[in-house]
């Protein structure tokens, strides 16, 4: 299927539905710099934000989560019984929001996505794939006893780096002793090496692994927190990777994808994996559209991941249609804290940032600002030596 074939059939397949994806940030629904007829943004307005007419912008004091916006009025107004729905990450609130309004909601079950998600009912869920996590167990903090080796504990909810600890002394485990002695946790090995991300679909009953790109993360003052994404290097993983370890990568990632086909999941996921000395160990599986998707759809242009991504939650054919490659630009995200960015390294990134895109977000570690680039970030303007 060449790009030009693909286009037709989306867009003969929403000649009489369009599709919503309501979002709180408008770049994560962006992934073309021209988006297909019929396929409709609604999100909140930020400064300097794109203002073509699929992008309807929700002008309000404070930013609205995406169970907010489906709720307004004039967004009710908007869709109709025969559109269908596409919303980030999926939630149970969003389901019951959609049920309610006999709208169609295009995204796997958020019960499942939370299944595979969550830090400790996955374990279960992935039976024997559990041979690629590092050295793991499940059990209550209390019961944990330090044994002069760094480990990381993970709470049950979190993403991003946000709910996972890497305990590197005794102080730090008393600690959370104290405050939640009876919390149940999943504990893992700590692997020192570079972690790498990439986006993937479970398309009908094939899997289309998408490109792997270095994941840049716990850069300070871009984040406050050591395990927290800040950004995706393209570029990078040719220089890193050898051949054999980039065959390892694809072999987890295709795994986790059939065993997602096998419970009947379609659409992206994205797989996260750490290289230590001789191995490959997984340590994350985003059961929904990872946050990078949307740019490197951009950096493809056609045949992209999102497109896929469309293509499996509409049911389309996938018959020769394959992903384009890439192995260049990146991206950076400068996230909300206590600490503010060097003027000289701002001033750098976006004299070469082709896009910088601006949030509005209040909460502490979500995004501020982010930049990105055709080309690498890393020795352009950041410390190779200070990310690996």
């Amino acid at each position: 299927m060449t790009a030009t074939t693909f286009k037709q059939t989306l867009k003969q397949r929403l000649k009489t539905a369009r599709i919503f994806y309501v979002c709180r940030d408008w770049e994560r629904a962006c992934f073309s710099r021209k988006l297909p007829e019929n396929f409709i943004i609604i999100t909140n307005q930020v400064p300097k934000m794109p203002t073509e007419k699929n992008i309807i912008a929700i002008k309000n004091k404070e930013i609205l989560d995406t169970s907010e916006i489906l709720k307004l009025p004039t967004v009710k107004e908007l869709i109709t019984d025969k559109d269908f729905v596409l919303v980030f990450k999926n939630t149970k609130q969003i389901e019951k929001i959609c049920i309610d309004n006999g709208w169609q909601l295009l995204n796997p079950p958020a019960e499942f996505s939370g299944e595979i998600e969550e830090k400790i009912q996955q374990i279960k869920w992935l039976g024997e794939l559990k041979k690629y996590l590092p050295l793991t167990k499940i059990t209550t903090i209390k019961n944990i006893k330090w044994q002069n080796k760094k480990f990381i504990l993970q709470f049950n909810h979190g993403h991003s780096g946000i709910g996972t600890i890497l305990i590197d002394e005794e102080n730090k485990l008393t600690e959370l002793k104290i405050k939640f002695p009876d919390r149940k946790v999943r504990t893992s090995e700590f692997i020192d090496g570079p972690t790498f991300t990439n986006n993937n679909v479970v398309w009908g009953k094939k899997i289309f692994t998408g490109n792997v790109s270095y994941q840049i993360t716990g850069i300070h003052p871009f984040t406050e927190n050591p395990f927290t994404t800040i950004g995706n290097d393209w570029t990078m993983v040719d220089k890193i990777l050898t051949a054999k370890q980039k065959k390892q990568y694809l072999i987890i990632a295709i795994a986790i994808g059939k065993r997602l086909m096998k419970y009947g999941w379609q659409g992206l996921y994205g797989v996260d994996i750490v290289f230590g000395k001789n191995k490959a160990y997984l340590i994350e599986i985003n059961a929904r559209q990872p946050a990078s998707a949307s740019y490197e759809s951009i950096l493809q242009k056609t045949n992209s991941i999102f497109e896929a991504h469309l293509g499996s939650l509409l049911q389309m054919s996938n018959i020769g249609f394959n992903l384009t490659k890439i192995n260049h630009g990146a991206q950076i995200i400068k996230r909300l804290n206590n600490s503010s960015l060097n003027p000289t390294i701002k001033k750098q990134l976006s004299a070469q940032a082709t896009s910088i895109i601006y949030y509005k977000n209040t909460k502490t570690e979500t995004e501020e600002m982010k930049w990105q680039f055709n080309d690498k970030v890393i020795s352009n303007i950041l410390n190779k030596n200070q990310l690996l």
